[in-house]
């Protein structure tokens, strides 16, 4: 299981974002309801993007899928050309999404 991304600290009460993001939230007196709901829009803004990524590199999966079954082999190079230029425009782009592992 991964780690989990909020601690909740019930002794002193507060809700601790271990990436350092979103300040931590005191609710011993109250909980500061419009910070939380600003993060949680950004959060779901940034998955929002990465399901469009998701869902564009699923079709560029299935178009190569498509092109080796023709055996297009001029195609074919062609977009391992381009699939390197989006490899390096992927990496700059997740340098701020977090942490991304290598494989």
């Amino acid at each position: 299981m991964t780690e989990k991304r909020f601690i909740n600290d019930i002794d002193i009460g507060q809700l601790i974002d271990t990436k350092g993001e979103l300040s931590t939230i005191d609710y011993s007196d109250k909980l500061d309801f419009y910070e939380l709901w600003e993060f949680l829009n950004k959060l779901n803004d940034e998955n929002e993007q990465l399901r469009q990524r998701n869902n564009r590199q699923y079709k560029q999966l299935n178009h190569l899928w498509t092109l080796m079954e023709k055996q297009d082999w001029e195609s074919l190079t062609d977009m391992v050309e381009q699939m390197k230029k989006d490899e390096e425009q992927l990496q700059r782009e997740w340098g701020t999404w977090g942490d991304v592992e290598n494989d």
